[in-house]
């Protein structure tokens, strides 16, 4: 092979390696717009053959998105093709090793989120080999007890104890603290929030008892002694939410609810919020997602401070109103159906810790320009000015969600903080942060003052949030949150 063929050769190798990828990164219609262009220019074919080569290598992967503990054992999700898995032989009692030759980590993957110290597994490793696959490495808490790997007939890898000590586990059911009763319980409805709470209303007392599917990595639910009532059925589960998919059935004297959770999220397990209601908790990223009791404040984040031994004073700035509608977004959802609400309810809960909250506006139907608003808290001798507000962007844009409080002067960034902080941890929603701006009404105030965007009423993730009553009392115990933390350090 003479010189120039081997660097023509050489420069065709690299091409394809840049190609490739790129090729992994590019939207389809990117590598589309190369194909064209391969009419013109032949000697890019062998670039669209490396493309096409890889599209298929991708179709033929198992991507690993998430371990989740189970009742009997863990469950690997997975995306793409079927897991093609390999048990060596283990070396001892303390380790078991498995090997997914198809596997790779998809972008879902978050090594934060792995099961440790759980089911008798102290830790997991998980490697991507060099030759392609992945190594699966369980160490183990338990001795004595032999796990195996194989793939679900529904997808992903069931890992459970084949032998040994089998109760390495503790199932416990969730048991209301009323006695049972002999008549079956009717269940009224199952719902499930736009965070993705799953929720079971029943006319009387119930129990039930809760497992992992292994055949569908679904979490079950079995009421016993119930029925479902008439016109309920699987609900619909909201985009974006913490859960996949829910099923319900009526299993003879039982009904069956199958819960599937999205990536990343873990089930903590069921919870009575009363003898007749049922709620399931979940783990989204290492953050509890909020419940909400009977469309009550959820107030499990701890006390509230009280204030009642000071003369605070706080001017709420619900926006717009009257001939200012606000902005419009989803499914015609107005700024102006989120912003009073949530400020009626933040006030009611500064009164009841001692704190005096006047509001700006107390209807929908007044019209206040910005200069009134300056003024309310000025008269009003206010040690602090918080303007409530939902976002918007162009309707092209579902995709920008998130909560942000901006600040005018250094006054303001620690209560923007506070607010914020106690927002995002609350709500699980998106933290964009806090933001300096020089809105009229936190410019003009003399007192520390921040304005607070709750969410986008244009974003996929935020609308059915903020259309929800129940989220709506989490933005307000938030927003008070914030403030009372913030009085509590500075006055």
């Amino acid at each position: 092979m003479n010189k120039f063929v081997s660097l023509r050769l050489r420069w065709l190798s690299l091409s394809a390696f840049w190609f490739a990828a790129w090729a992994i990164a590019a939207p389809s219609s990117a590598i589309a717009s190369v194909a064209r262009t391969s009419e013109i220019q032949p000697e890019s074919s062998s670039l669209n053959q490396t493309a096409s080569l890889l599209l298929a290598q991708d179709s033929a992967t198992a991507q690993l998105d998430s371990i989740q503990a189970t009742t009997d054992g863990f469950f690997i999700r997975t995306r793409g093709a079927a897991p093609l898995i390999e048990m060596p032989r283990q070396p001892n009692s303390e380790r078991m090793t498995f090997i997914v030759e198809n596997g790779a980590l998809s972008s879902q993957f978050n090594p934060a989120t792995l099961p440790q110290n759980i089911n008798g597994v102290s830790q997991w490793t998980v490697t991507a080999l060099e030759d392609g696959g992945l190594e699966i490495t369980l160490d183990l808490a338990a001795e004595g007890v032999t796990w195996q790997a194989s793939a679900s007939p529904l997808g992903g890898i069931v890992i459970i104890p084949v032998s040994g000590r089998s109760n390495i586990i503790n199932f416990q059911a969730t048991e209301t603290p009323t006695e049972a009763v002999a008549a079956p319980a009717v269940i009224q409805s199952i719902t499930v929030s736009p965070t993705g709470i799953l929720q079971i209303d029943a006319d009387s007392p119930f129990t039930t008892e809760e497992s992992w599917d292994r055949a569908t990595a679904y979490y079950r639910i079995v009421i016993p002694n119930a029925r479902l009532g008439e016109g309920v059925l699987s609900p619909a589960v909201p985009a974006n939410s913490a859960l996949l998919r829910v099923t319900v059935s009526q299993d003879g004297d039982s009904v069956v609810v199958l819960a599937q959770p999205a990536a990343g999220v873990f089930v903590v397990g069921g919870t009575m919020l009363a003898d007749q209601q049922f709620a399931l908790e979940l783990d989204q990223n290492g953050r509890r997602v909020p419940l909400a009791r009977n469309g009550d404040i959820d107030t499990s984040s701890g006390e509230l401070p009280d204030l009642s031994d000071q003369t605070l004073v706080v001017v709420l700035d619900p926006g717009h109103g009257g001939t200012d509608p606000g902005a419009v977004g989803i499914n015609g959802l107005s700024e102006l159906d989120v912003v009073l609400p949530v400020a009626q309810e933040v006030a009611a809960i500064l009164e009841e810790q001692g704190v005096s909250a006047t509001l700006t506006r107390t209807n929908d139907s007044q019209t206040i320009d910005l200069a009134p608003r300056v003024q309310t808290a000025e008269r009003a001798d206010a040690d602090l000015f918080v303007s409530i507000h939902a976002n918007a962007i162009s309707m092209s844009r579902p995709d920008i969600n998130g909560i942000e409080t901006y600040y005018a002067s250094d006054r303001g960034r620690p209560l923007a903080q506070a607010i914020q902080s106690n927002m995002v941890e609350l709500t699980g929603m998106r933290d964009r942060g806090i933001k300096t701006a020089r809105f009229y009404v936190i410019v003009n105030t003399s007192m520390p003052a921040v304005l607070v965007e709750l969410g986008f009423v244009t974003g996929s993730e935020d609308a059915p949030l903020l259309s929800d009553p129940a989220v709506r009392s989490l933005m307000a115990e938030a927003i008070a949150r914030g403030i009372l933390e913030y009085a509590e350090q500075n006055f």
